[in-house]
């Protein structure tokens, strides 16, 4: 009896020696493998990283443009009104011009020396009855907002909080734009009312995580947060939400 079972386990142990020798090419590639692994990981973080610092800085320069071109078109409205200033003080100086001319000339001689050239002026002066729309204008903050999330998708970058404010604004873009044809003047005016409500509410609220992006794992789903009576009806939700920020501007 023990003999067989001596025999039997002597097999027993050439046949596991057998498949450690079978095995001892595929655990050198799983090795391998394994060092791929960790090399394919820290790879990747590097190229996230580079990438993710290339995008960033994109961003920021996209920002720094737009800042830039703010600052110039401000400018040249404010020149623009400045000019007008002039134009609407320049009765009011000529005038006290006037008076002195008639106070301080003692002669004839002198008194018509200078009186041509003050009437000529008098003739000259423009008279407005109301401003222009060149004197109404301002900087609109929806314009500059619209370029600046223009080919940024809030859903895909990440999962943006459903309160915060980039994605109010961007909920609030999209809406705007699929109601409106002709982008002018009048349509970024409604698009800044709609967007200061939208500020002030969030600074009634006063909660300071509603005013950064909060990134989490990119859902399956491509909007899993979003009510499933909308997504079937989106048209009238669209207009839902839209008539509801009229409604509060």
């Amino acid at each position: 009896m023990y003999k067989v079972r001596k025999e039997s386990f002597a097999m027993q142990m050439k046949i596991v020696l057998s498949k450690c020798d079978g095995h001892a090419n595929i655990i050198e590639e799983l090795g391998h493998n394994i060092q791929l692994l960790l090399f394919s990981k820290k790879q990747t973080q590097d190229f996230v990283n580079k990438v993710g610092d290339s995008l960033i800085w994109e961003i920021q320069m996209k920002v720094s443009a737009l800042l830039m071109r703010i600052e110039a078109e401000s400018d040249m409205k404010s020149k623009r009104m400045q000019d007008g200033l002039e134009v609407l003080n320049e009765p009011k100086m000529l005038y006290e011009e006037m008076v002195q001319h008639v106070e301080q000339t003692k002669t004839p001689l002198e008194f018509l020396k200078k009186e041509a050239s003050l009437r000529a002026r008098a003739e000259k002066l423009v008279m407005l009855d109301e401003l222009g729309p060149e004197y109404k204008d301002y900087v609109s903050h929806g314009k500059y907002l619209e370029e600046l999330l223009t080919g940024f998708d809030v859903k895909k970058m990440g999962k943006v909080k459903r309160k915060g404010l980039v994605r109010k604004i961007s909920q609030v873009l999209k809406v705007w734009k699929s109601d409106r044809k002709h982008f002018d003047l009048t349509a970024y005016r409604s698009l800044d009312l709609m967007l200061t409500k939208i500020a002030s509410l969030e600074q009634e609220q006063n909660n300071d995580s509603d005013n950064s992006l909060s990134w989490e794992l990119e859902s399956s789903s491509e909007e899993d947060d979003e009510d499933p009576s909308d997504a079937k009806d989106a048209t009238t939700s669209k207009h839902k939400v839209l008539q509801r920020l009229k409604c509060n501007v």
